[in-house]
């Protein structure tokens, strides 16, 4: 399957690894990326491996650290990334 990052996924993923890189340095910005490309991957081997978003049943969640998750929709050929989150932030913000 092919996976489509919507502009809003982009941009916070930027900006988190970003914030990474700024904080924590470049080894575990590094492992950050290696992280969210392994589940890119398990994504795309099943993409149905990751539970249906409570607040929203049109999308799956899944974490890719502790406190950072990836929302994504499974359409007919293609998996679209609709969101990176920080899990600490409020969840009434975030709009899927």
């Amino acid at each position: 399957m092919k996976i489509r990052w919507t502009k809003k996924a982009d941009r916070s993923y930027q900006k988190i690894l970003a914030y990474t890189v700024r904080n924590f340095g470049d080894t575990v910005a590094n492992s950050f990326i290696q992280r969210t490309f392994k589940l890119l991957d398990i994504i795309k081997e099943n993409p149905l491996a990751y539970k249906v978003n409570e607040g929203s049943k049109h999308c799956n969640q899944a974490l890719i650290v502790k406190s950072i998750s990836m929302y994504y929709s499974i359409k007919k050929d293609e998996i679209i990334i609709i969101a990176i989150w920080q899990n600490n932030r409020d969840p009434k913000s975030l709009v899927l």
